[in-house]
């Protein structure tokens, strides 16, 4: 049994707020196993056909079973694009792609100097925000959430962030800024 951690704001409308202390457990449509027979599960579906299903798990806790491949968002590095971190996770083993689903936008705004990758990839590249030569200084990271959430919605229901290097520095912060948000929420 193969257990993933929601990252994103929200799942078919529930936020992680309404589901507190479950798990998500992601399945093929045809199985039925991880569903406890002496707890009927609720089920419900999904605009776009996905079935999901609510149960107590196997220590008490709630449990939302998802009929369908993980959907993750693909956050690129600095100074390149969702095109040409597309092109490097085909080297990944065919195993690992065949059980996700993955989306790859490109940043918000375009390079705004030299990319190390010019030369090997073509343009155009992009960055998801700037900063000083310090690290102390960020432009536009607040248009950069903005954007990530936009697409977040744009390919939802979205289950996991995926990053590379400027990109993955955005992947590990949101859960914590979510967290931050959710724990202010009334």
């Amino acid at each position: 049994m193969k257990w993933c951690t929601l990252v994103t704001t929200t799942v078919w409308n529930v936020s992680p707020s309404m589901i507190p202390k479950s798990r998500i457990k992601f399945e093929h449509a045809t199985s039925n196993s991880g569903i406890n027979s002496h707890n009927p599960p609720h089920k419900s579906s999904h605009p776009s056909g996905i079935i999901h299903h609510r149960t107590m798990g196997s220590e008490g806790s709630d449990m939302m079973v998802v009929t369908r491949k993980p959907r993750i968002l693909c956050l690129h590095g600095f100074r390149t694009s969702g095109e040409i971190f597309r092109i490097q996770s085909k080297k990944w083993p065919e195993s690992v792609l065949e059980k996700v689903e993955l989306f790859f936008p490109d940043a918000p705004f375009p390079c705004n100097g030299k990319s190390e990758v010019e030369g090997i990839f073509d343009p155009p590249f992009y960055e998801w925000f700037q900063f000083s030569k310090e690290f102390t200084e960020y432009e536009n990271f607040d248009k950069c959430l903005e954007y990530i959430e936009e697409c977040m919605i744009k390919y939802a229901p979205i289950d996991g962030l995926l990053g590379f290097s400027q990109g993955a520095i955005l992947a590990a912060a949101l859960p914590g800024l979510q967290a931050k948000v959710c724990c202010v929420c009334p």
